[in-house]
């Protein structure tokens, strides 16, 4: 279960008898109107984007899937974006977090790091870590990666590399087509700022 930042609406996923996602009215507790979602696959967690409680990423294990919400006259309509990620790639989900801006970072135990179109599910861009990532948080100046070894890293966004990559490209870097972008100095989406240890 999950809430809206605003707290007006609950998120819920039901995996036991079946694979669905249901949004609740906080002011009314009811279901909201069209907000019934069969889902393909059990997720685990949900995460809504706290700048717009209509974008909402789906989080299991191996898949990341956003949902988009359109209030229409009287109903909701509520989409599943299609994977933008292969369904046949070696992923395993590490850490997640929303940009200010509305994207959705991914980080993977193999040590990538994609960034996800927070209404479209597209993939916008994907690099590589030196080390797998364990976790991940935004704060308003850096993203900061932890890494196995007790190693923080800090990194500088740069959402304007987003418009050197396309979704193409981005897909066959995450399905290991072609090899992804170190994150370093001036290169991808992220800046490396500092580095520190934690002891």
């Amino acid at each position: 279960m999950a809430f809206s930042r605003c707290g007006s609406r609950l998120y819920a996923l039901s995996r036991a008898t079946s694979k669905k996602m249901q949004i609740y009215s906080m002011l009314t507790g009811r279901p909201l109107q069209g907000c019934e979602l069969q889902l393909p696959l059990r997720f685990d967690k949900i995460c809504v984007y706290p700048g717009h409680k209509d974008h909402v990423a789906l989080i299991r294990s191996s898949a990341v899937r956003i949902v988009s919400i359109t209030k229409s006259f009287e109903t909701y309509i509520v989409k599943l974006q299609p994977p933008s990620i292969p369904v046949d790639t070696d992923l395993a989900v590490s850490a997640y977090c929303w940009t200010n801006s509305g994207q959705f970072l991914v980080a993977t135990r193999q040590g990538l790091l994609c960034t996800l179109d927070g209404a479209s599910g597209a993939l916008q861009y994907v690099c590589q870590a030196e080390q797998p990532i364990t976790s991940i948080t935004l704060t308003h100046d850096y993203l900061v990666t932890s890494h196995i070894g007790n190693t923080l890293n800090f990194w500088e966004l740069t959402p304007e590399a987003l418009l050197r990559s396309s979704s193409e490209e981005a897909a066959n870097i995450a399905s290991g087509v072609a090899p992804a972008p170190k994150m370093a100095l001036s290169t991808g989406m992220f800046q490396l700022r500092k580095v520190g240890w934690v002891i």
